[in-house]
């Protein structure tokens, strides 16, 4: 539900292709967004550090609703861990949701 929100986001503002490409982008992105966090202990620069802290910030987490180690292994997900991500997810949605229907009201379709 999340990426399809990311990708309806996308569509309000964009061509199908471009609105595909970047939500296949974020996907990807959102999948390695905790190398983000840690970007400052590889690099020298305080700008380049602060500008991937403020992007992990702002793009989903999508590495979190990746539970399949747990599974594998056979240990129980907490549902602590799972009501959070929940949450998280439908907070995510919903900012996505409202930033959409703004961009799309001001859309002037003549």
């Amino acid at each position: 539900m999340l990426v399809t929100a990311i990708a309806l986001f996308f569509s309000t503002f964009s061509t199908p292709i471009l609105s595909a490409a970047l939500t296949f982008g974020l996907f990807v992105v959102g999948h390695f967004s905790g190398d983000l966090r840690n970007f400052q202990d590889v690099v020298d620069s305080p700008a380049a550090a602060r500008l991937a802290r403020g992007l992990y910030w702002v793009l989903p987490n999508l590495a979190q609703f990746d539970v399949k180690d747990s599974v594998v292994h056979g240990r129980p997900v907490p549902m602590a861990y799972l009501g959070l991500s929940v949450g998280y997810a439908a907070l995510y949605i919903a900012m996505l949701l409202v930033v959409s229907m703004f961009i799309f009201s001001r859309r002037d379709f003549k």
